[in-house]
């Protein structure tokens, strides 16, 4: 029996050591709020805050996310910086 502990505990330390950063910020900021800024042009084309979580797109460089204020769906794609609060 103790080596099937030693067997669960080496691969619990495994996962866990194996958690990026980023990927560990991800889950972390799961229900926060986020500052979305798009460009176009060497312009800002859309600027605002979500309500919670942004969500990438599958095999594409857009974003969805519920926009604080209007509480409107929203899906963007292109050149964006997305930071929490």
């Amino acid at each position: 029996m103790n080596k099937f502990k030693m067997l669960i505990a080496a691969m619990l330390v495994t996962a866990l050591s194996s958690c990026t950063d980023a990927t560990f910020e991800s889950y972390a900021a799961y229900g926060d709020q986020f500052k979305v800024t798009c460009w176009s042009g060497g312009k800002i084309s859309y600027s605002g805050m979500s309500t919670g979580k942004v969500m990438s797109l599958e095999a594409s460089d857009g974003w969805q996310f519920k926009e604080q204020g209007t509480n409107k769906f929203v899906r963007i794609s292109g050149d964006c910086i997305i930071r929490t609060k």
